[in-house]
């Protein structure tokens, strides 16, 4: 059976938010009983509530769901001129990528690229007019957004396992 790559990253992805969320609320219950906390666990000191809430889920959507699909992170194989899906929900999340440059150059504090970058140009048609670049680099993935006002987001560190 044939899983794509984006699903097995969500499903990545969603087990590491659940670990920390996990290790979170099973160390605040420690700390609260009086238990030593060893020095190379991450602590977080802020909001404790005695009966956590869910308190919005506005944009999200599950595949296969009414008229929602899964959406693509990134081509394989990208080639200049491609376009893909990378979210699918009619209506809340309509975003197309485009493939500008398969030998895109930047440098961001984490890593740089020199001629070996893909970089798409991100578009969806709930926002006309609204463009983003974002540069992906093999081996470590999405490494800058440039979003429409020249704001960059920058991917800062990282570890490879």
């Amino acid at each position: 059976m044939f899983i794509p790559f984006a699903l097995i990253f969500l499903i990545y992805l969603l087990e590491t938010i659940i670990s920390y969320a996990l290790r979170y609320l099973n160390l605040n219950h420690l700390k609260q009983h009086g238990a030593e906390i060893p020095q190379n666990f991450e602590t977080f000191d802020g909001d404790d509530p005695d009966e956590p809430e869910l308190v919005n889920i506005d944009g999200a959507w599950k595949a296969g769901r009414e008229r929602d699909n899964a959406g693509m992170l990134v081509l394989a194989n990208p080639q200049v001129g491609e376009g893909y899906r990378e979210e699918v929900s009619l209506g809340e999340a309509e975003d197309v990528a485009e493939v500008i440059s398969i030998t895109g150059t930047e440098s961001v504090p984490a890593t740089q690229c020199a001629n070996d970058c893909v970089v798409t140009r991100n578009f969806t048609a709930l926002e006309p007019g609204v463009n983003e670049l974002k540069h992906y680099k093999a081996g470590v993935g999405l490494i800058l957004e440039v979003e429409s006002d020249g704001t960059r987001i920058e991917l800062v560190e990282f570890t490879i396992p």
